[in-house]
């Protein structure tokens, strides 16, 4: 897997958990209230229109680079690696199993810490 041995953040989960002031956690929301940048929505049934011809193609490519380029920036905003990093260190347990979300687990490693 090309995954094997390295962290992987999901924006939509530590968004979920760092960010508890909203109650959407889209891409376009996040990156209007956090960042300030208007976000084009691109529906999943047009996409295929878009293989017709290589400006198109382009324009796909460059609206994916956008959206790479909001969820990078919205995990810079949120401090995600350093804070799942500190919340790893108190806990004690795998920062991966932080990065997904696995909050009951997290609790669990600090009450036996504690006791």
């Amino acid at each position: 897997s090309a995954l094997t041995g390295r962290i992987v953040c999901d924006t939509y989960l530590s968004c979920k958990e760092l960010s508890s002031n909203s109650t959407n956690y889209s891409l376009s929301h996040l990156s209007q209230t956090l960042l300030n940048v208007q976000r084009i929505e691109l529906p999943q049934v047009d996409v295929p229109h878009y293989f017709g011809s290589s400006s198109n193609i382009l324009q796909l490519s460059r609206h994916t680079l956008t959206d790479s380029q909001l969820t990078q920036r919205l995990m810079l905003h949120v401090q995600a690696l350093p804070l799942t990093k500190q919340l790893t260190n108190i806990a004690g347990n795998i920062w991966q199993r932080t990065l997904r979300g696995h909050r009951a687990e997290r609790n669990e490693y600090l009450l036996l810490h504690e006791f």
